[in-house]
């Protein structure tokens, strides 16, 4: 059998070493395009992940925070090596941080609202994602962050990306590692910033079909409510006639057992 030399022109096409060869350059300008639509495809399935999970939260008629419970359980599916996940949204009325989910170390941590500051100014304020890629402890302090209650206070590294509806930052969504600086690439910082996209106008509708629920609700307790009012007016009104036709008979008794002198029998 014939052996096939693989010379040296050969071999250095096939190291990508050739870009003059048409099949070389064709191989090595594929390369970047290829990533792009790997990108492309793990945002697209991870966005579709997080909006089926809180279609199924709305199908199981979970509240609010089923909907986070489900939300941040997928984040942790996508990005199963972050060691600190979690969703922040502020209350309209008192502009308090709610923590409605908060991982850590593989444990779920349960955070009381507290006043904004810090980071979440810095978010309010800008409404754009922070990335604090290295020097953690010296950017949060520059930043006027503090340590959140019953949390570590030993990161390397973080993002924090707004949620964004109605035109105002109405949330966060962050990630942060203990282990190593640079931990989050830019592809990353891009797949979270799509995902709280579409998280947000989930969350909207979440919430709107919440109150539109809630509102329904105290309707009908509001009707219940009115319905025992009314049966108690018809009641007494019942009762107030039957007392007026005793007070009638009553009456023309006495009439009929009235002497001659005009003087009633006592």
């Amino acid at each position: 059998m014939p052996c096939w030399d693989a010379g040296p022109s050969v071999v250095s096409v096939i190291d990508g070493d050739a870009p003059d060869r048409p099949g070389g350059r064709a191989a090595a300008e594929s390369v970047p395009e290829m990533e792009r639509l790997r990108a492309e495809n793990r945002q697209q399935s991870a966005q579709l992940a997080v909006l089926y999970s809180v279609q199924q939260a709305l199908a199981a008629d979970l509240d609010m925070q089923g909907i986070y419970d489900a939300v941040g359980d997928k984040f942790r599916e996508i990005f199963p090596e972050c060691e600190s996940l979690d969703i922040r949204m502020v209350d309209a009325l008192t502009g308090r941080i709610e923590f409605p989910y908060v991982h850590e170390h593989g444990e779920r941590v349960e955070v009381e609202p507290m006043p904004s500051g810090g980071i979440m100014m810095r978010i309010l304020a800008t409404a754009s994602t922070l990335d604090i890629s290295e020097n953690f402890h010296e950017e949060a302090l520059r930043l006027g962050a503090a340590v959140i209650p019953g949390t570590s206070s030993d990161e390397k590294s973080g993002i924090w990306v707004p949620l964004i509806w109605s035109g105002a930052v109405q949330g966060l969504v962050s990630m942060t590692d203990y282990r190593r600086e640079q931990a989050f690439s830019e592809s990353d910082v891009r797949l979270v910033e799509t995902l709280a996209g579409a998280l947000g106008a989930a969350l909207q509708n979440a919430r709107q079909l919440a109150e539109t629920q809630k509102l329904f609700k105290e309707s009908e307790q509001r009707a219940a409510e009115l319905a025992v009012i009314n049966s108690i007016q018809q009641g007494m009104a019942a009762a107030l006639d039957f007392q007026a036709i005793i007070d009638l008979v009553g009456d023309h008794r006495s009439c009929r057992r009235e002497d001659p002198r005009g003087h009633a029998h006592r």
